[in-house]
């Protein structure tokens, strides 16, 4: 990519600024002005949504549904950060949750069989 390439988050981020303003006292905002400054978050932000990017397909064993940044004020204060964070995990979920498929039964009753067949298996070699 050129230099000064913008990627675009493909967190839910409409979601998560809304839910924030309605839950805490935070102005949370979306800033949609361009390029946010070379600082090192945006170069950690750059590189998580390109790595989203080049693994976004569904089929790709390495799926990646959603990257972004999310930058809290350096005077917000520590409880009202936490509360952000716990909304902004739980409309992330939620996103995830409405794009990657339910497994089939078969696959949890698959997946559960295996657990329990790991368990037994290292319980019967710590026995040994």
């Amino acid at each position: 990519m050129p230099a000064g390439t913008i990627r675009e988050s493909t967190l839910p981020m409409q979601a998560i600024r809304d839910a924030v303003n309605d839950q805490t006292s935070i102005n949370a905002f979306i800033d949609n002005n361009g390029f946010g400054g070379g600082f090192l978050s945006e170069f950690i932000a750059y590189h998580g949504v390109w790595y989203q990017s080049l693994h976004s397909d569904p089929s790709d064993s390495a799926w990646s549904v959603a990257a972004g940044h999310i930058h809290v004020g350096a005077q917000t204060p520590l409880n009202q950060a936490r509360r952000a964070t716990e909304i902004s995990l739980r409309e992330l979920i939620g996103y995830v949750d409405s794009v990657v498929p339910e497994p089939s039964g078969l696959a949890l009753l698959a997946t559960g069989a295996l657990g329990l067949f790991s368990r037994r298996f290292a319980s019967s070699r710590s026995a040994a």
